[in-house]
């Protein structure tokens, strides 16, 4: 109801206000290109999943936001769909990475109700929430034509946030994903933690440690992810494993309901080679697919074979 009410509200706003020119405010400095990380993979946008994506009515709510922006705006919000900015996402200030497109709070209120039609289309409840917690430090951008059928990206990423959304058909990606200061899937890390047995809690532990920081998080696309180390997941007990299912469910939830749970089903369907480690205060679930980290309150969530919707 709460989201039917936004959609309905945040429509009305956005009705007849598109710009023509430059009469929208003038965007940030674009981000300099040396900011973006080494060499990785090539976006070939092919990666797929299970489907469910509500493709069309997120390319509707993109084309509109798009229509209320002037010359200047467009040309720094909307990016070629081959563009490595779709690679520059950090959970540091846009002072220190700078991000592609334009700033939330360098657009007028009608753009400000666009955007927000737009993530309450792409997302669930809960996942427009966690959105709209980060959105006032985080800068919008798009690559590609929105479409029903042709890929396109919406990128959105600030301080504590990077949502980068993949769409291509019914297929969605929402990977690289990354929060800080997200207590909910802080507190789900720590619930498989508490579920785990003493001798489950042993299997688990990473050997060596890891680094004081993500392993793959900005900037480390081109270093290929670790061999899998721990306990697989189908091997715990039924406390555990309902706790690493609540703590995948807390990203793949965050999509449109059909999209996340068809997504959720999928990495259930690979218990039995997925792993869970941890050391310390990092926690790791390690798929075919899925990987998720959290250290602290960071949390990570990325698809091996569907980061940025590509094989």
């Amino acid at each position: 109801m709460r989201r039917s009410l936004i959609l309905t509200l945040l429509a009305a706003l956005t009705a007849g206000c598109s710009s023509t020119g430059d009469t929208t405010p003038t965007p940030a400095t674009p981000v300099t290109r040396s900011s973006a990380p080494a060499p990785a993979p090539t976006l070939d946008n092919a990666g797929t999943g299970p489907g469910g994506a509500n493709t069309t009515a997120v390319a509707a709510a993109v084309t509109a936001l798009l229509a209320t922006l002037g010359v200047t705006q467009r040309a720094a919000i909307v990016h070629d769909l081959h563009d490595e900015g779709r690679r520059v996402w950090s959970d540091h200030p846009a002072a220190e990475v700078p991000r592609p497109g334009v700033a939330f709070t360098d657009l007028s209120g009608a753009q400000r109700a666009s955007v927000m039609v737009v993530l309450a289309e792409a997302l669930s409840d809960s996942g427009y929430e966690k959105t709209l917690t980060a959105l006032t430090g985080a800068s919008i951008a798009v690559y590609g034509t929105p479409s029903p059928h042709d890929p396109f990206v919406v990128q959105v990423g600030g301080a504590h946030l990077a949502r980068n959304l993949t769409y291509h058909g019914d297929q969605v990606s929402m990977t690289p994903s990354l929060t800080g200061n997200d207590r909910g899937a802080a507190g789900k890390a720590q619930a498989v933690l508490a579920a785990l047995t003493d001798q489950e809690k042993t299997a688990a532990q990473l050997a060596a440690g890891v680094p004081d920081d993500l392993v793959m998080g900005p900037g480390q696309d081109s270093t290929g992810f670790p061999q899998p180390e721990g306990l697989l997941v189908a091997e715990l007990g039924d406390t555990a494993r309902t706790a690493v299912t609540a703590l995948i469910s807390s990203w793949t939830g965050d999509l449109d309901e059909t999209a996340g749970r068809r997504l959720l089903a999928a990495y259930q369907a690979e218990y039995d080679r997925t792993r869970l480690s941890w050391t310390d205060t990092y926690l790791r679930v390690d798929g075919p697919h899925v990987w998720i980290e959290t250290l602290n309150d960071l949390t990570l969530f990325r698809d091996k074979t569907n980061d940025y919707g590509s094989s």
